[in-house]
């Protein structure tokens, strides 16, 4: 991922994360990069965020339809659809709440991004790398933070007992 990177030499110019660090020279790290913004990424959340509200209004009049088709008879449970419709309801329901999630990321990204802070973790501050940024649009956290805080939450095993 190329980065439009304010680095004091240029007022604006395509610099890789790494490529900043080398000419920074010896003991530079990741903390001293300059904010990034990644002009590709932005625009690729943007489209993201999109279809994202294009999918919560399909799926609002989706819900809607449904309501409208239940609103003579709603009850469910006698009518010989009534298995089908309570499922579709949950169905866009839960693909409704997910749509929301999903966009509630992209816009936390997008202000991060205005912030300069897109791209750096959320804990340790470090840089996320290019390839799980390009796989997790929204992540907030690089591979070692987000991986300490599975590990975290696993339930802890009892050591084997030894063999006799």
């Amino acid at each position: 991922m190329r980065a439009t990177v304010r680095d004091g030499r240029a007022p604006c110019r395509e610099v890789s994360p790494a490529a900043w660090l080398r000419r920074a020279g010896p003991g530079a790290t990741a903390l001293d990069l300059p904010p990034l913004t990644a002009v590709s990424t932005i625009e690729h959340l943007r489209h993201t965020r999109t279809e994202a509200l294009a999918l919560i209004g399909d799926l609002e009049r989706e819900a809607a339809a449904i309501a409208a088709s239940t609103a003579g008879s709603p009850d469910d449970e006698h009518d010989a659809e009534g298995s089908t419709i309570g499922f579709e309801r949950a169905r866009v329901a839960s693909l409704l709440e997910s749509a929301r999630v999903s966009l509630a990321g992209v816009d936390e990204a997008l202000d991060r991004a205005r912030q300069g802070n897109y791209g750096r973790c959320d804990q340790c501050g470090d840089l996320i790398g290019e390839e799980r940024l390009a796989l997790l649009l929204t992540t907030t956290r690089c591979v070692a933070c987000s991986s300490a805080r599975v590990t975290a939450r696993l339930p802890r095993r009892p050591l084997a007992s030894p063999r006799r």
